[in-house]
Order: structure tokens, then sequence, then C-alpha cells
């Protein structure tokens, strides 16, 4: 509770600055700021309270893949959306979350943050989605031919 009466002249001033420096832009990015500091300082005290030590960052190394898969899907996305800055909007959300997704599933798969277990169970899903396009398509091709 401490913290978050601490955090709100703090809040208040980066929302001020960030406004007058980069107008709503600028406020985007005091928020994300100030939520990264205090999601600093709540993980400093939970280890403190726990005792955790350096060692044990080493359990965060596949949380670590994933974020850098999500970092390179979010270029690939920001890049895209550079690219359709005159398309309307819904065809850029559309197309650029298409590219974060394939972007994000080719990464996490080359930085091994996808075990077997999923790259399995993902194969299996795969493979039952195409069955089911290929048959509805074999039956739409197959009512043109007849004619029903």
């Amino acid at each position: 509770m401490k913290l978050y009466l601490a955090l709100i002249p703090v809040t208040l001033g980066a929302l001020y600055a960030g406004l007058r420096a980069g107008g709503m832009i600028g406020v985007a990015v005091a928020v994300v700021s100030i939520q990264t500091l205090d999601a600093g300082v709540t993980l400093a005290m939970i280890k403190s309270e726990l005792g955790m030590s350096r060692r044990d960052l080493r359990r965060l190394a596949p949380l670590l893949r994933i974020a850098a898969a999500a970092a390179a899907a979010a270029m690939g996305a920001l890049a895209t959306r550079f690219m359709l800055r005159n398309a309307h909007t819904l065809v850029t959300f559309l197309i650029c979350a298409a590219v974060f997704g394939l972007v994000y599933l080719i990464t996490a798969a080359a930085v091994g943050a996808v075990s077997e277990e999923e790259k399995a169970s993902l194969s299996n899903l795969w493979e039952v989605l195409s069955r089911r396009w290929g048959a509805s398509e074999y039956r739409r091709r197959l009512k043109v031919i007849v004619g029903d």
C-alpha cells in the first residue's frame, strides 16, 4: 500500500512530463514506465521476502525466450504497420495481427520457447484443421460439379 501511495506523485509527474514532451504517446510511455517501476519494486520486495538469490533467476530462462519471441513479433508487426500507413485501420490491424502471430510462432520455435510436447500438440491441431479444411473444400467442389 505504501508503494502505491508513494507512486501517486511520481505518476502524476511522469504523466505531466510525458504529455508535455510527446503528447498522448508521451503519456503512454510514462504509464508503461511507471508500471515497469512498480513491477520492479514489487519483484524486489517479493525477492527479499522469499529469500531468492541470483541463482534462482535461471528458472526464468523460459520466460526470457518467450519475451524474445514476443519482442521479435512486435517488431515485425510494427514494421508492417509502417508499411501499411495509408491502409484502412481494420485491414492494418488484421494484417499486423497475422504477422505478429506468424513471427511469434516461428521465433518461439527457433529460440526453444516451445517444448516438444507443445510442438506435438500443435502438429496434431494442424493436421485436424487441415483435414477439416480439405474435406470441406472437397464437398464444396463436389457441390459445384454435381450442382446441388
